[in-house]
């Protein structure tokens, strides 16, 4: 089995810093003269364009940047398949898209800002909205696991030790930071009324949330007032529930 050794910032590093800190983090494997390719992992897209910006202008030359998240080009994504090629560093700007089931031959070093995108709903409004947010423990040990699969690796953390003692283990799951309006109208159509009474694995107990679900459906004509599904709804498979954006 390899090792996969980690390393920690030794200070907070703010978000809009991270490019800047992984082109840092770039150069200093560069300079160590260890071989092997390197994947940074970001939230977004617009992260991995970032971060790109702030390697090239480190001017650290035999480098190839390749970008991989979930609409790159099929050539980038066959790229991470592929032997590396003697002599180049080939370094990935990846987002959670490469978290599982790629294995990279040649990739001994991983970079992690530690932050990644989230669905959540504003309790308010109702509407969904997309936030980045600190990695919980889980997706951090998923891109750890990118290197130590054909030889040693290491891991280089953008976050302090301290910080990532205190980010809980899992994230939070979906059914309980998303729009309920579908799933509780789905649930309606099969005849289950009550959905506050069905047992789910991660309970979406959010009374706000379950209440701007049913007063939407109330509102759309999809449920009367005592929440029980309509007839118009019951015949049909779908609902413009979009009309509420």
């Amino acid at each position: 089995r390899f090792t996969i050794t980690p390393r920690f910032a030794t200070r907070d590093i703010p978000s809009n810093q991270m490019p800047q800190a992984a082109a840092d983090a770039v150069l200093g494997i560069t300079n160590s003269n260890e071989e092997g390719d390197i994947m940074i992992f970001v939230a977004g897209v617009a992260d991995i364009d970032n971060a790109e910006r702030a390697i090239l202008a480190k001017n650290l030359g035999n480098l190839r940047i390749i970008k991989l998240h979930a609409n790159s080009d099929e050539s980038e994504k066959e790229e991470a398949g592929k032997d590396p090629t003697p002599g180049h560093r080939r370094v990935f700007i990846a987002t959670n898209f490469a978290e599982t089931g790629l294995t990279v031959p040649g990739l001994k070093f991983v970079i992690n800002t530690g932050e990644e995108y989230e669905i959540t709903v504003d309790p308010v409004s109702g509407l969904e909205y997309i936030r980045k947010i600190k990695q919980a423990k889980a997706g951090c040990t998923q891109r750890e696991g990118r290197v130590g699969r054909r030889s040693h690796g290491m891991v280089i953390n953008l976050f302090t030790e301290a910080d990532y003692i205190a980010r809980p283990d899992y994230p939070k799951a979906e059914i309980q930071r998303t729009d309920l309006t579908d799933l509780v109208l789905k649930m309606k159509k099969r005849g289950i009324q009550n959905f506050a009474d069905f047992q789910v694995l991660s309970s979406p107990l959010d009374e706000r949330r379950m209440a701007f679900a049913n007063e939407s459906l109330q509102k759309l004509g999809a449920t009367n007032p005592d929440g029980i599904s309509s007839k118009k709804i019951g015949r049909g498979n779908t609902h413009p529930l979009a009309i509420k954006y």
